[in-house]
C-alpha cells in the first residue's frame, strides 16, 4: 500500500472530524476513506497472490456469462492442471472454484436486479446461471430469498431512503 496514499486518506479523515462536521458529512468521509484503502489493499493483495489466481479470477470476469464454464475450461486457458488450480483456488480464498463463481455470478445479478428492469430469466442467461430455476436455487442458497424477493425488498429500502 502506498504510504503517501495511505497519509493523504488519513489527513482528510482528520481534518474532517476537526472541522466538526454533521454525522452524515463524517459517514460520507468515513466510508470513502474505507472503499479507497479497500481497493489499496485489494491491489497489494493480487500482486502478492499466485498469478495463476488472478489470471483465474480475470477469465472468470470475463467468461461468467457462460453457463458451461468449468474448472477444466479455466485450468486449459491457464496451461496449468485443474487439480493444481483447484488446490491453489482453494487455498488462497477457502472455498472451491465453482463456489467463487456462483458468487460472482450472484454479485453480478445483484447489480442487474437492483439497477435494471430485466426480468429473474433474463438476468440468470446472461450471469451465466443456464435456466432461471437454476438461479433461483443457488440465489435462495446463498441469499436466503429469491431473486424476486430479494429486488422488492431492496427497492422498496431505496425508496424510503
Amino acid at each position: 500500500v502506498n504510504d503517501s496514499h495511505l497519509s493523504n486518506v488519513y489527513d482528510d479523515l482528520s481534518l474532517t472530524i476537526q472541522n466538526g462536521v454533521s454525522s452524515e458529512k463524517l459517514r460520507e468521509s468515513l466510508l470513502a476513506a474505507l472503499s479507497i484503502l479497500c481497493q489499496d489493499f485489494s491491489e497489494a493483495l493480487k500482486r502478492q497472490r499466485n498469478p495463476y489466481i488472478t489470471a483465474a479470477q480475470e477469465y472468470i470476469e470475463q467468461n461468467y456469462s457462460n453457463p458451461d464454464l468449468s474448472l477444466e475450461e479455466i485450468a486449459e486457458s491457464l496451461k496449468i492442471a485443474p487439480n493444481y488450480l483447484s488446490t491453489i483456488f482453494s487455498k488462497n480464498f477457502g472455498i472451491k472454484l465453482f463456489e467463487y463463481v456462483n458468487e460472482y455470478r450472484l454479485e453480478k445479478s445483484i447489480e442487474l436486479l437492483l439497477h435494471t428492469d430485466k426480468t429473474v430469466n433474463d438476468i440468470s442467461t446472461e450471469c451465466g446461471f443456464g435456466s432461471s430455476r437454476n438461479y433461483i436455487r443457488i440465489f435462495k442458497k446463498y441469499k436466503d430469498n429469491t431473486p424476486g424477493a430479494y429486488r422488492k425488498q431492496h427497492v422498496m429500502k431505496n425508496e424510503i431512503h
